[in-house]
């Protein structure tokens, strides 16, 4: 006999905190309970290095971050984190922590690249694979104009307009 088990919204407080009761009626008789299995309703999430805080969503191009995975509660996994972005590298994918690294080239839009986290239990099948996004920004600076290159020196006691542009473009101030 084949059932379902359906964890729900909310992770266990410990490994091992559900029991899974099997019980078989025979035609004459009352239940009779045949097997237990302990097991943890699980949730993993893709939090910032301090494991609290939200994951970035953007990164400086040439600048490192760290995403963390959160399993709640804790057991004994494999992690395995990748992207299909050639906009940064990825080391130490076998960790719970993995490091990120962006390369020079801007992202093509904002949110528009993957990085994704496989979280496989010690005992069963690995989970659906934890998503978050991650933007690479690059400014630049030109003259006013938006096209020259700004100047290598200054008068003293001058001012010169400067612009500045972020590639891709995302809502914010300088």
């Amino acid at each position: 006999q084949t059932v379902r088990v359906l964890g729900g919204p909310n992770p266990s407080a410990a490994p091992e905190a559900e029991t899974i009761t099997v019980a078989f009626t025979p035609e004459e008789g009352n239940p009779v309970r045949t097997a237990e299995h302990k097991m943890a309703v699980v949730k993993v999430e893709v939090k910032a290095a301090d494991g609290v805080s939200p994951p970035p969503r953007y990164l400086g191009a040439g600048q490192s971050t760290q995403f963390k995975a959160v399993v709640t509660p804790e057991i004994s996994a494999l992690y395995a984190w990748s992207t299909n972005s050639d906009k940064w590298t990825l080391a130490n994918t076998g960790n719970a922590v993995v490091d990120v690294t962006a390369g020079d080239v801007p992202s093509s839009d904002a949110d528009g690249e993957i990085i994704e986290l496989l979280f496989t239990p010690a005992i069963g099948p690995s989970f659906s694979p934890v998503e978050t996004r991650l933007t690479v920004l690059k400014t630049t600076i030109t003259a006013a104009d938006g096209v020259s290159p700004p100047p290598a020196a200054l008068g003293a006691n001058k001012s010169v307009q400067l612009k500045a542009a972020l590639h891709p473009a995302v809502s914010g101030t300088f």
